[in-house]
């Protein structure tokens, strides 16, 4: 997200030096150099310093690519966000259209979404994604999404008020220091970008944080979210990346965030908040096996490392048909990247989809018996979060539910081979 008074309009200093916050390397993206099969050809200053010394209008490219600017030049960073690629020029952006129109559908269905995928598939971006979409924090004159989403209808379900409609808190718990207890450092992280959030939308002198008591760290997020309402009718979207790693690597981990997490499950309920996603890249034990998966076959579920969470209103998207190309790069994505490139004279004849063949198979992780996709598992009908409600998901399209894809990781390693780029995403033999 970027500040209200920041216009999101390229110069030649924003496109040379634009990033994103620059996450750890648990999203997969390890850096290293290219193989000795691939050696560079230009280096990452020389293309950078190609980008178009004035603004330029983000362009559809081919099919579902995009960039600003009126060719492709470099491949992302391994740590490069939403607003970080399309505000720089010539940097390819694969716009996921269905999967955040899903999302749509399911914002302010009264439930936590929850989404996994393993690391390298490009969990953070797709994080970036949903906030860049739903903030109401944006530049009208220079919106990404008048141009992304000019085939849809803005002012009908699922969009009418939902584009740009949400106060974003945008959490990673990867960021906790993990020097004391999760406890404290959950309250300190809470504290923090609770009133950075006031300060980033304006608000600073119009409304304050209350101190809030030991034990309680949800009533960081209730208050600020009390507190949004008093000046805008706009709810807020809290994300939470990486949002159970304190179970891992905190002995407190679960006692803390198990009830922390149900108490913001609730506030959804009460419509204190407006809409809470999780995401992870931990393995809960169904989801690793998914790599390199067929259509039509049974996942391997396999017991947890660790004791998983009870999140009794939550919606486990994990597994879900709609939501199978959320994450990762697909066939025909990889292969419009390919014909987006085609200005390039490649350094290998053969197409991307085949090369991506001769490494990895593509991945289903969609279910194909029906699932609640709770967690846990539950009937609709039953408990206190479902009092009879019709499924949320029956709405969903899930034509993209046979559509295998690869980790968008392994998909920059081979464009790289294939075009002689410069590449920070590691080298294939990884």
């Amino acid at each position: 997200m970027l500040a209200t008074n920041q216009l999101k309009v390229v110069t030649v200093v924003q496109a040379a030096t634009s990033d994103s916050d620059g996450h750890d390397s648990s999203d997969g993206s390890d850096s290293g150099s290219l193989s000795q099969d691939a050696p560079t050809t230009e280096s990452w200053s020389s293309l950078e310093s190609k980008e178009i010394m004035k603004p330029s209008l983000l362009t559809h490219i081919y099919g579902p690519i995009y960039a600003r600017g009126a060719t492709i030049q470099r491949l992302p960073h391994p740590q490069e966000e939403f607003d970080a690629i399309v505000n720089a020029i010539g940097v390819p952006l694969v716009f996921k259209l269905h999967t955040l129109t899903q999302i749509a559908r399911l914002i302010d269905c009264r439930h936590a979404l929850l989404l996994r995928r393993p690391p390298g598939w490009g969990l953070d971006l797709f994080a970036s994604m949903v906030s860049a979409a739903f903030d109401r924090d944006y530049n009208p004159p220079d919106d990404p999404f008048q141009i992304l989403l000019e085939q849809e209808s803005l002012t009908s379900r699922p969009w009418d008020r939902r584009l740009h409609g949400f106060f974003v808190l945008d959490l990673d718990f990867r960021r906790l220091p993990g020097k004391d207890d999760f406890q404290t450092e959950l309250h300190a992280y809470l504290e923090k970008e609770c009133r950075e959030l006031i300060s980033h939308y304006g608000l600073n002198k119009v409304i304050g944080l209350p101190s809030v008591k030991k034990g309680k760290p949800e009533e960081f997020i209730s208050l600020l979210a009390f507190a949004f309402k008093s000046v805008s009718r706009n709810p807020l979207l809290v994300i939470i990346r990486s949002f159970d790693e304190p179970t891992i690597y905190y002995p407190d981990g679960h006692e803390v965030l198990n009830p922390f997490l149900n108490r913001l499950e609730y506030q959804l309920k009460d419509h204190v908040l407006g809409s809470l996603l999780l995401l992870s890249t931990w393995d809960d034990g169904s989801v690793y096996s998914c790599i390199g998966r067929p259509p039509l076959s049974l996942i391997r579920r396999r017991k947890p490392g660790l004791q998983p969470l009870d999140l009794p209103c939550t919606l486990d998207l994990t597994h879900t048909p709609a939501f199978q190309t959320a994450v990762g790069i697909t066939r025909a994505e990889a292969d419009a990247l390919d014909n987006a490139f085609s200005h390039r004279e490649p350094r290998e004849r053969t197409r991307m989809i085949h090369m991506l063949d001769g490494y990895s198979n593509p991945s289903i992780f969609a279910d194909i018996f029906p699932q609640t996709h709770q967690c846990p598992p539950d009937s609709l009908e039953g408990g206190d979060c479902w009092e009879g409600e019709v499924n949320p998901l029956a709405e969903l399209d899930r034509s993209q539910e046979y559509e295998g894809t690869y980790a968008a990781q392994l998909v920059m390693k081979v464009f790289a081979l294939k075009y002689g780029l410069p590449s920070e995403h590691g080298s294939l033999g990884f």
